[in-house]
């Protein structure tokens, strides 16, 4: 098999996108042609496409308004509901301790006492090394 011989004399040319290209510097150039092209149509279209998106946010303005407003309406009955919740949990809570204090006051009065003592007892002592 014998290999065949390139001229540098040759002038083939050879095309790139409809072109024909001559020597290295001509297809260097040529892609640098088609690089610029390239970045113009990705800039032109992401261009498009940031235009699209933001027209379709205006569009949606209003509804998303309308959702969030609902949201923060559901969110705000909730919290009172909770607030109510605890209120009515601590009178009923309050309620029930001064019952069972009347009933039995001097259960209450001994362990206050009795946590008055302890708590006397040790603060009251020296504190050793």
């Amino acid at each position: 098999m014998e290999m065949e011989k390139v001229h540098p004399e040759s002038h083939r040319e050879h095309e790139y996108r409809g072109e024909k290209v001559k020597s290295i510097s001509h297809a260097l150039e040529v892609l640098n042609d088609a690089a610029k092209d390239s970045s113009s149509d990705i800039r032109n279209m992401l261009n498009r496409d940031y235009h699209r998106l933001r027209e379709t946010l205006l569009d949606l303005k209003p509804e998303l308004k309308s959702a969030f407003r609902e949201m923060q309406e559901a969110s705000s009955d909730s919290i009172n509901r909770a607030k109510d919740q605890i209120t009515e949990s601590t009178k009923q809570t309050a309620q029930k301790m001064e019952e069972s204090v009347s009933k039995h006051p001097w259960y209450y009065i001994g362990s206050i006492a009795a946590l008055c003592y302890f708590f006397g007892y040790f603060s009251g002592r020296k504190k050793t090394r």
